[in-house]
């Protein structure tokens, strides 16, 4: 879990969990936790120990008769879920960070510096922006939220930073990723041809931004 790797950093924590129990009391673990990987595993070994015993113990000189008890499997499974989700529990407690019941979404990505680290660092920067709500296909899909950034050194344009709050962004990110590997500038970004209408054109409108010569805001 990254939650306590963050708050022992000194940065404010929350992890937000949408998983209840029966009573509709919040269950730490996620997924993973509660319904997914470890419940899963549990079982599984159950599995495996019943069929060594139904095709295999003979081979070893053992002669048994077994039958599957699907309600204490099923328990001894719960045991597990329940004593690693309280682990993560007191984890979180101990590194002092906020738990809420409910569930949040941040399609966020960025890479390199943000426009406040360059500008302590003395750097002299131009900036374009771009919103998602005047992308057709971001509103297409109704996810028109948030914005591409790019923070560009103003003497030769190379990218210092790119950041993006929206849809996709995870996947978006690579473009900015690849061109700042090859020290690129925003002008190579916007002389990139897109296809029509698509989310990339977010991208394509922040770096003529830097330039303030966007087509679509």
């Amino acid at each position: 879990m990254w939650q306590p790797s963050a708050a022992q950093l000194g940065l404010k924590t929350t992890c937000m969990e949408r998983w209840a129990d029966g009573a509709g009391k919040l269950v730490l673990g996620g997924t993973c936790l509660n319904v997914g990987c470890i419940p899963s595993k549990a079982l599984l070994d159950s599995s495996h120990h019943f069929e060594f015993i139904q095709q295999h113990a003979r081979d070893h000189g053992i002669d048994v008769e077994a039958s599957l008890d699907v309600a204490r499997i099923q328990a001894r499974k719960d045991t597990i879920v329940q004593g690693l989700t309280q682990g993560i529990a007191g984890l979180l407690k101990k590194n002092k960070v906020t738990t809420l019941h409910g569930h949040a979404r941040l399609q966020s990505a960025w890479t390199g510096i943000t426009e406040q680290a360059a500008q302590a660092a003395g750097r002299t920067l131009r900036t374009g922006t771009f919103p998602f709500m005047a992308s057709g296909r971001a509103r297409a899909v109704g996810d028109a939220e948030g914005f591409v950034k790019i923070v560009a050194d103003a003497d030769n344009d190379r990218v210092l930073g790119v950041h993006i709050i929206g849809p996709n962004a995870s996947e978006l990110i690579a473009e900015a990723v690849t061109v700042m590997e090859f020290g690129g500038r925003a002008e190579d970004i916007a002389r990139t041809v897109r296809g029509h209408p698509t989310l990339a054109e977010a991208m394509h409108e922040a770096a003529l931004a830097v330039d303030k010569r966007t087509i679509h805001f």
